[in-house]
């Protein structure tokens, strides 16, 4: 019988999730990119390529969980993703 063990480490600058099954470390920016106040536009390595690039109607949130903190009530239904 297989079954799948995950380790996650919900860092401050990193989010690193261990799968067992492929004795792999996948290591992800904990950033986001919100557009327009109310679409997630990119998460982790991708929003952090935008950070200091990314045009005026794209806001980048440094952590994601300051965006779960602070940004839902600012921002609106995008925040959404990180509560399910």
């Amino acid at each position: 019988m297989a079954n799948n063990a995950f380790g996650i480490d919900l860092g401050t600058n990193n989010i690193k999730i261990y799968n067992r099954n492929d004795d792999n470390i996948m290591i992800e920016k904990n950033m986001i990119a919100i557009e327009n106040k109310n679409t997630l536009f990119a998460y982790g390595n991708s929003a952090f390529e935008m950070y200091e690039k990314a045009p005026s109607n794209i806001h980048i949130f440094l952590s994601a969980f300051q965006w779960c903190d602070r940004g839902y009530q600012k921002y609106g239904d995008a925040g959404k993703v990180f509560y399910r």
